[in-house]
């Protein structure tokens, strides 16, 4: 979810709920967390998250350039824990080129410096060579 004047955010709503096995059972965890999967310690959690209630995360720091895991992990008190987990993608472009233009990605956000990023499958046609070294030039 993007808001122009706040930023960006996660919005991640749950719906869970545990057998009460005559009434000696109950959650004692209930957190949901939302991490970047790209460089950095970004991590916004929502501890105690109540069933059925729709949560804002990421204080309008949640980058559309990367892909985000939401994992929402339930534990009871007869002591099992269950572990959901689903993956927010970053946003797709047709050609996205990296701040600085050290770094292109096709499909996808441009990863690392002096990189070619492809979010779609990549097919090179025949005749053409991908080079592993930069110093060293494979006949054309």
């Amino acid at each position: 979810m993007q808001n122009a004047n706040n930023g960006t955010f996660a919005r991640v709503k749950a719906t869970f709920s545990v057998p009460d096995v005559g009434g000696r059972n109950s959650l004692t965890k209930r957190q949901i967390l939302v991490a970047r999967a790209g460089p950095g310690d970004y991590k916004w959690t929502q501890e105690s998250a109540a069933s059925g209630t729709l949560y804002i995360l990421g204080g309008g720091n949640v980058s559309v350039d990367f892909a985000h895991n939401v994992t929402i992990t339930l534990t009871d008190t007869i002591g099992s824990t269950a572990t959901w987990t689903a993956v927010i993608p970053s946003a797709q472009y047709m050609v996205h080129y990296k701040a600085g233009g050290k770094a292109i990605g096709f499909g996808k956000t441009a990863g690392a410096d002096g990189t070619a990023s492809f979010g779609w499958p990549c097919r090179v046609h025949a005749g053409h060579h991908a080079h592993r070294d930069p110093q060293r030039r494979e006949p054309e």
